[in-house]
């Protein structure tokens, strides 16, 4: 979110349809100007979780968290309640328990294991109901004001055939020299093969950006940085040091974002 700025100045102000591949929380496509957004990622959990807001008013999910809050006394020293609602979701994938686990987990993270448990620790936090229910307005305002779609699937069947010149692929792929919980699963070959279907993007004449990172902690990503020399690469200035309390040493990094107009 504080990257925004540097990122959606360099991204064209005709986009008849934003597509985000690896959306996520939906933050870019949220605050992109088109006309209409598709918003896809690989995890239903995620997808289904951004279906249900979409779907519901914001006073519906607030009455749903309080529910489950009563029901299983959550609070930031019920450890007890909360990982008897972990253990509920998994049952029932309920998406209004799964954004109550988010709400509680450890800073507010989503993440879970190889069964599709949600496995993030207690976080020992209270429901911020104020801040919550001003992100959900906005996130409401904004998927009722223009076609919005959320789609779960791989990027690759993105279909190109269909799409305009006015149209605008995004990628926030996981990063391959990044040590984040979510890139484990992603190696050279995905990342070869990303970069491999962006070139096809571009020869049908499509507009994309793609967001990564060519060094990060003493690593260098050789495959994106002889790929990239084809394109326009921006400089993205981040400091990621405050994000994660496991970082002891700062070391550079290099973000960057990579255009094909």
């Amino acid at each position: 979110y504080k990257l925004l700025p540097q990122i959606l100045k360099h991204f064209p102000e005709d986009i008849e349809v934003f597509l985000d591949l690896f959306c996520g929380s939906g933050t870019v496509a949220i605050n992109v100007k088109s006309d209409a957004a598709v918003c896809n990622d690989i995890s239903f959990p995620l997808i289904n979780l951004l279906r249900y807001l979409q779907g519901h008013s914001p006073e519906e999910v607030i009455d749903g968290i309080k529910g489950l809050i009563t029901k299983y006394q959550l609070s930031r020293e019920n450890k007890y309640g909360f990982e008897n609602l972990r253990k509920s979701y998994s049952k029932t994938q309920s998406p209004l328990e799964l954004f109550t686990l988010i709400c509680y987990s450890f800073n507010s993270l989503m993440r879970f294991n190889s069964k599709g448990g949600f496995n993030v620790p207690f976080g020992r936090k209270e429901f911020n109901e104020s801040i919550i229910r001003k992100k959900l307005e906005e996130f409401h305002r904004v998927v009722s004001t223009r076609p919005f779609i959320f789609t779960c699937g791989s990027y690759i069947n993105t279909p190109l055939n269909l799409l305009s010149k006015r149209d605008f692929i995004y990628i926030d792929p996981p990063y391959l020299i990044s040590s984040a919980v979510y890139n484990k699963q992603w190696g050279v070959e995905e990342e070869r093969d990303l970069l491999a279907w962006l070139d096809l993007v571009n020869a049908k004449g499509l507009r994309f950006a793609l967001s990564n990172v060519t060094h990060h902690k003493g690593l260098e990503n050789e495959i994106l940085i002889k790929w990239s020399r084809k394109y326009n690469v921006h400089e993205i200035q981040s400091d990621y040091s405050n994000c994660n309390y496991q970082v002891k040493v700062k070391s550079l990094t290099r973000e960057v974002l990579i255009t094909n107009y």
